[in-house]
Order: C-alpha cells, then sequence, then structure tokens
C-alpha cells in the first residue's frame, strides 16, 4: 500500500500498478482500487490500471476485471477505463492459450521473445551479389538453399479464384510480365524434376525498388510499415500462419528464370566432380 502511494504520488498520471508481488488477488489488486479510488476521488490524478506478471494470467485477469467492476459499482467510483496488462515472458503460444481460454487483459508486454526469439534465436542474413555492370552473377553452393538466382528479378504474389488468399510468389526476370487470366509456367529451384503450371484469377507486383544509385521512393515510418505488414499477414491463409501446423507457402521460379540460371551455370562450367570412395 505504502508503496502504492508513493508511485501514485510520484506518478499521477502514469499510475500502472504491479499486482503480484505478494498475492495478486488478496494484497495487489485490493490496495492498488483503494490507491485508484482516492486518485479520482481527490481528483489527484487518473489511475492507468495493473500489470500481472505471474501465476494463471487469463484466469487472474478475469478475477481482477470482476472485482474492479464489483469495487466500482460499491463505491459508485467508474473504473470501466483501468487496463489490465500482462507480461511473464510471453510468446506466441502464450497468446494463442490467452485466446482459447478467454481472458480479460487489455494489452500484453513482450519483451525477452521479441528481442530473441525462442523458435529461432538468430536471424541469419547475407548480401549476395546477382548482377554487376549488366553481367549476372551467382554464388554456387553444395548446399541447393545456399545457391543464389542470378539477375534482377521482378517478385508476383499470385490468387487463385477459390480463395482470396494468396496462393504462391512467383520470381520472374525484369522483361516477363504475369498477367490474371493467362497460365504461367514455373520450376521449383529445389526440386528440378517438377513444373508447375498456375493460371491465377488475380496478379500483385510486389517488389518495389527503392534504391537506384539514388532512392527512388520515399521509405515508410515506422507506422506505415506496421500496417503494411500486419495487412500483408491478414491477407495469408489462415492454415499458413497457424502456430502449431503450418501448411508450407512456396515460392516459385518462372521457367524463362530457371533456364537463365541454368546458363549462367553453364556458361561458367560450374560442375561437380565425381570422386571415387
Amino acid at each position: 500500500m505504502a508503496a502504492f502511494i508513493a508511485y501514485a504520488c510520484d506518478h499521477p498520471s502514469g499510475f500502472l500498478a504491479l499486482v503480484d508481488t505478494y498475492n495478486t488477488l488478496y494484497s495487489g489488486v485490493p490496495n492498488f482500487l483503494a490507491v485508484a479510488i482516492a486518485m479520482k476521488r481527490l481528483n489527484l490524478g487518473e489511475p492507468r490500471g495493473i500489470r500481472l506478471d505471474s501465476g494463471d494470467l487469463s484466469q487472474l485477469s478475469k478475477d481482477a476485471r470482476k472485482f474492479m467492476t464489483e469495487i466500482g459499482e460499491k463505491f459508485n467510483v467508474d473504473l470501466s477505463k483501468l487496463s489490465i496488462f500482462a507480461s511473464n515472458d510471453l510468446n506466441e503460444s502464450a497468446l494463442l492459450e490467452f485466446k482459447e481460454k478467454g481472458h480479460a487483459m487489455t494489452s500484453y508486454g513482450i519483451g525477452t521473445n521479441l528481442v530473441t526469439c525462442q523458435a529461432q534465436p538468430a536471424l541469419g542474413m547475407v548480401y549476395k551479389l546477382v548482377e554487376i555492370n549488366n553481367t549476372q552473377k551467382l554464388k554456387f553452393s553444395e548446399d541447393v538453399e545456399k545457391i543464389s538466382i542470378p539477375g534482377k528479378k521482378k517478385l508476383y504474389r499470385l490468387y487463385s479464384k477459390n480463395h482470396n488468399y494468396p496462393i504462391a510468389d512467383v520470381l520472374a526476370r525484369p522483361n516477363e510480365v504475369i498477367e490474371a487470366g493467362k497460365p504461367v509456367y514455373l520450376r521449383d529451384f529445389a526440386d528440378k524434376a517438377v513444373r508447375y503450371i498456375i493460371k491465377p484469377e488475380r496478379v500483385e507486383s510486389i517488389l518495389e525498388l527503392f534504391w537506384d544509385g539514388k532512392q527512388t521512393h520515399k521509405l515508410f515510418n515506422i507506422h506505415e510499415a506496421r500496417e503494411n505488414c500486419d495487412k500483408q499477414v491478414k491477407n495469408f491463409n489462415p492454415k499458413v500462419l497457424d502456430l502449431k501446423k503450418p501448411i508450407e507457402y512456396k515460392v516459385y521460379i518462372t521457367q524463362e528464370l530457371y533456364e537463365a540460371t541454368d546458363k549462367v551455370m553453364e556458361e561458367n562450367n560450374i560442375w561437380r566432380e565425381v570422386r571415387e570412395i
């Protein structure tokens, strides 16, 4: 109680209390509400809410909201706008569990798993040259996934007539145009034995050039980038985004780009030597 009073006095417009220091429902929430009601009655500021950082966050949030409602009605104080903020090493699985169980949280705090992802703690990024002075280049490797596809490219997102979400992305040569309603011949760079034909209902060009010796487009600010990312994610098949068993989303290359890549490899005499064991 003493700590909450001191904090409220020092931050009258930002009083959001961590309520699990001793006991969330029998100590933290009651003491917070006592200070919050005093602040409102004495016009000392606007309390923001509580933070839950341990225990069954879903159930505690519902119990805390019920407590807030009952106390607000009993003392005739509007506590409906108080936030319930949750933290404690939250990740995607935890958020999915909250949704399945139901909760009364208004926001989450994701720290550790935002900075360091548990599923992939390091993000490897490599710059690979694909063209210089109008000459196509590639990086060859024993690992197929490390072989780069040479030359400038276009990138298309294809949609089928049966769904509103995309079915595949396609890399193409800069002179190629993929159009809706026309068949496009595709290859899987990692599986050269397979060929595909897709007749897209809708085609979207998704690669924009932002630097060509100088900046060619205005860059997104952080809010525009977030809005664009959120829009793209919501546009995908939910089965692709499933956290437990996602289906694979394919990226193909056109037949023309496949042949151009093969030609570069042939011109550079890239052959594997068969060694005797």
